[in-house]
């Protein structure tokens, strides 16, 4: 097993950027593993699989999630990462798989509510209270497709403060939180909300013109 307890120390001690890219860097083979499977399961629920760069975006996060969660006092000098970071990942498949079926199967709406506050970025509504055709199956996961490619287009071309709103609709993540992490006041993420609800409706739109089905319909 790889000592990896250097790389946690300076971590937590030293150049956390630095340790943290070295470690994912060196788990690079894993994330794609954990890839592979959950492509496998798209591919089984005839979905598209996810964008290389998205899911290592979110395979890094979810190393820091692991990262952050150790307890050092704890950490004993043979320790290896690998084994922590492996079903860490597994259970974000487990997530990300949730969340993209729950688009499927409901096409539910991009709204998030924070007490007062609540945003709906993607306005679209269906029943589900009935068993649905075959066709009406393709509309949902062709829906899911589209919607899920306008966000990927999205984050990729985005500003970072867009970016970071845009992933803390999608992971759930309170808007004080957000707010905090950018350093605005709530109306300038108010302002940003309106520019990410313009800027995906475009997308959507564009995304869907290759297409026999309108998400806003």
């Amino acid at each position: 097993m790889a000592n990896d307890k250097p790389l946690v120390e300076e971590y937590f001690y030293g150049n956390r950027k630095k340790a943290a890219q070295e470690l994912f860097d060196k788990y690079e083979q894993l994330v794609f593993k954990q890839m592979g499977f959950i492509n496998k399961s798209l591919s089984k629920a005839s979905l598209p699989p996810m964008d290389k760069t998205d899911y290592k975006s979110e395979a890094y996060i979810t190393m820091l999630k692991a990262l952050d969660s150790l307890d050092m006092s704890k950490v004993k000098d043979d320790f290896g990462f690998y084994c922590r970071y492996n079903q860490y990942l597994s259970s974000q498949n487990r997530d990300l798989m949730n969340k993209i079926l729950k688009y499927v199967t409901n096409t539910t709406p991009m709204t998030r509510g924070y007490g007062s506050e609540e945003y709906s970025v993607i306005d679209t509504e269906q029943s589900t209270r009935y068993q649905k055709s075959v066709h009406e199956q393709y509309e949902d996961s062709e829906k899911a497709r589209i919607i899920n490619q306008a966000i990927s287009n999205v984050m990729k071309r985005s500003d970072p403060k867009l970016r970071v709103v845009l992933a803390g609709f999608r992971d759930g993540a309170k808007a004080a939180q957000v707010r905090e992490d950018l350093g605005i006041t709530s109306s300038e993420y108010t302002k940003l909300v309106k520019r990410l609800r313009s800027t995906l409706r475009e997308e959507i739109s564009a995304v869907q013109s290759s297409s026999n089905v309108d998400v806003f319909a």
